[in-house]
């Protein structure tokens, strides 16, 4: 798809930091990653151990806009599964 000059945006799960191999495989198909400051991964305790593994990447013809968050809150006293949300903004150039 990139290649073909689409707009692609991938993001979950990778299940590995940006620079183990599942990220950087991602990255060599012509994929921008975002880094995010802080573990994405917390066992569903709070309790987070490794750099992120949930990541956003993104292709040719769009930008990211500030920084990507990693989102920590509690919704309601609870921990969202046992990953945080990951987000960015982006605009499509």
């Amino acid at each position: 798809l990139v290649q073909a000059g689409e707009r692609v945006i991938v993001l979950g799960d990778i299940n590995a930091v940006w620079f183990q191999r599942n990220a950087t495989r991602i990255e060599d198909s012509g994929l921008t990653g975002t880094r995010l400051a802080g573990a994405s991964f917390h066992f569903g305790t709070g309790l987070g151990l490794w750099p992120a593994i949930d990541h956003i990447f993104h292709g040719p013809g769009i930008e990211r806009m500030g920084k990507a968050a990693i989102h920590r809150d509690k919704a309601g006293g609870a921990l969202p599964s046992d990953h945080y949300p990951v987000s960015a903004v982006y605009r499509f150039n």
